[in-house]
């Protein structure tokens, strides 16, 4: 029986042992299963930054799109702006020089005008002195006259000279 006793101590003792390694094993699982939930918990607070992440740069990514088709249209607006004022130059410039045109074609309109009025007064005068002196001719022509001859003469002398130096009568 001593044999018998030694035997079932030995079991006790295994029996000890293998329900220590047991709880030791139960343990070592709890703390496995605390750090799986951890690691779980932190895989899901990552995915969560990362959706979050991907949907701020999808917002982000939208919103450079639309600031980028909003420059291209401020650029295209800036461009038609430029055109519509290189042409209103271009405008204003040929508006300008045609109006130097009319100006200098008044100015050479006016100094011609002012020409042949002068002229024309010249004409007229010299007609006056052509018809004064017909008139004067035809007194002298006239026998009754015949001693007025050296006024005549002097008259057309001097009506020659007015002629000449534009005097109106």
């Amino acid at each position: 029986m001593s044999e018998l006793q030694s035997s079932v101590d030995d079991l006790y003792t295994e029996i000890e042992q293998v329900s220590q390694a047991f709880e030791d094993m139960q343990e070592q699982n709890g703390r496995l299963v605390k750090q799986i939930q951890q690691s779980e918990d932190a895989k899901t607070s990552l995915l969560a930054q990362q959706v979050r992440g991907r949907h701020l740069e999808e917002q982000q990514k939208l919103a450079l799109d639309k600031s980028t088709l909003r420059i291209t249209e401020l650029e295209k607006l800036v461009n038609d702006l430029k055109r519509v004022v290189d042409d209103t130059t271009q405008e204003s410039r040929s508006q300008a020089m045609l109006l130097e045109q009319t100006i200098k074609r008044a100015n050479q309109a006016t100094q011609m005008a002012e020409s042949l009025r002068a002229e024309l007064s010249y004409v007229a005068r010299a007609r006056r002195v052509e018809r004064d002196v017909t008139v004067a001719g035809s007194i002298l022509t006239c026998g009754a006259c015949a001693r007025q001859d050296g006024d005549l003469e002097r008259t057309r002398e001097r009506a020659a000279v007015e002629a000449t130096l534009g005097f109106d009568r």
